[in-house]
């Protein structure tokens, strides 16, 4: 379990700036920047991340589920089980 939350954080760390679509987790800005407000993530929910953006985990069994699409801008994480946030680019 542990190598698996490795390996997922590490693909989006080395992926950020690519990846998925927006299914209601948050809206995505007009221009195509990154919304300039840090998020709790809530399990269940899609979220839409930027190039920049971080994905920190607040609890060690955190479980987050990254979709990635080459040549995409954006990608989309899904909490599973724990807790994190999504610290945006300032």
């Amino acid at each position: 379990m542990k190598k698996l939350l490795t390996l997922t954080t590490l693909s989006f760390l080395l992926t950020a700036c690519g990846g998925g679509g927006n299914s209601g987790g948050e809206k995505t800005p007009v221009t195509g920047e990154s919304p300039s407000k840090d998020v709790n993530l809530v399990q269940g929910k899609l979220y839409t991340v930027y190039h920049g953006n971080k994905l920190i985990k607040n609890t060690p069994k955190t479980i987050v589920q990254i979709t990635h699409v080459d040549q995409a801008e954006t990608s989309t994480v899904m909490l599973l089980e724990g807790n994190a946030t999504i610290i945006r680019k300032p």
